[in-house]
């Protein structure tokens, strides 16, 4: 086989030609495709970057809600056992105040009712003494000297001095 030169020139020729036409008519639309595919990445990178960076921000905001909630509930809780606290010591007061009230109406009554007593007891004794007196000495005392006995001995009862 033999090789002519002027196959040779020909298919550099020809070479060139393809090449050229490949390099003007299929490297603009293949450069330009490369190109828009270049573009397609790089979009969806920045993208990725700016959902990334959303998250990041959602994620602090959440943890800051979180943070947030987590002091109010805090404080509510806190709150709610001073309010509870106070209550407790205003029906703790209340309750002593009512009871120290009771006690005291409770002795009042107690006291009068002594009195009461002493004072049926004295009228009884004095009744009694004057009925006794009066059929002892029916005829030997007046009026006036048994009054001054009745009066002497119901301060003798009263002072405790009975004898």
């Amino acid at each position: 086989m033999e090789i002519s030169a002027w196959t040779v020139l020909l298919q550099c020729v020809n070479f060139l030609i393809f090449a050229y036409v490949i390099v003007r008519f299929g490297m603009g639309p293949v450069m330009n495709q490369l190109d828009a595919r270049r573009k397609a990445i790089q979009k969806e990178i920045d993208d990725a970057d700016t959902i990334k960076k959303d998250a990041l921000q959602l994620q602090k905001d959440y943890e800051l809600k979180m943070k947030e909630a987590q002091e109010a509930s805090a404080e509510f809780i806190a709150n709610a056992v001073t309010h509870g606290e106070n209550m407790k010591k205003d029906i703790l007061g209340e309750a002593n105040s009512s009871a120290a009230r009771i006690k005291q109406r409770a002795e009042k009554e107690a006291v009068s009712m002594k009195e009461t007593a002493l004072r049926e007891i004295n009228a009884q004794i004095g009744d009694l003494a004057v009925s006794i007196a009066g059929k002892l000495l029916q005829d030997s005392l007046d009026s006036d000297t048994q009054q001054k006995m009745v009066v002497s001995f119901i301060e003798k009862v009263e002072s405790g001095d009975v004898r």
